[in-house]
C-alpha cells in the first residue's frame, strides 16, 4: 500500500512540476507578444478576499460565453436582491477582462 501512495505521489508532483514550467514557458511567451501573464497565484487559490458582508451572491463563469450569457441573471439579481453585492469569478483571462467592461458597474 505504502509504495503505492509513493508512486501516487510522485506522479502527482511529477504532473504539478509539469504543469508549472508549462505556465512558466507561456507566460514567456505572453511577454514576448505583449500580452499581460497569466496570473499563477490566482490559478492556485492564491488571493485577497475583499471583506464583502454577509449578503453576498457568488457567480462564476469559466468562458466567454458563460459571462456573456450571465447578463440577464446578473441584471435579475440586481433587481430582486439589490442589498446584495454580486461576486463574479471568472475561468479565463478574456473572460475577466469581459467582465470588467460589461458589469463592472452592476456587481
Amino acid at each position: 500500500m505504502w509504495t503505492s501512495c509513493q508512486s501516487l505521489t510522485k506522479s502527482v508532483v511529477s504532473r504539478c512540476q509539469r504543469h508549472f514550467l508549462d505556465s512558466y514557458k507561456l507566460n514567456f511567451i505572453r511577454k514576448i507578444k505583449n500580452k499581460p501573464p497569466i496570473p499563477l497565484k490566482e490559478k492556485l487559490g492564491e488571493f485577497t478576499s475583499p471583506n464583502l458582508g454577509e449578503k453576498v451572491i457568488m457567480l462564476h463563469g469559466v468562458s466567454v460565453g458563460e459571462i456573456v450569457s450571465l447578463e440577464n441573471l446578473i441584471k435579475k439579481i440586481k433587481a430582486t436582491f439589490p442589498e446584495y453585492k454580486l461576486v463574479l469569478t471568472t475561468g479565463t483571462l478574456t473572460g475577466q477582462e469581459l467582465a470588467k467592461k460589461k458589469y463592472s458597474e452592476l456587481t
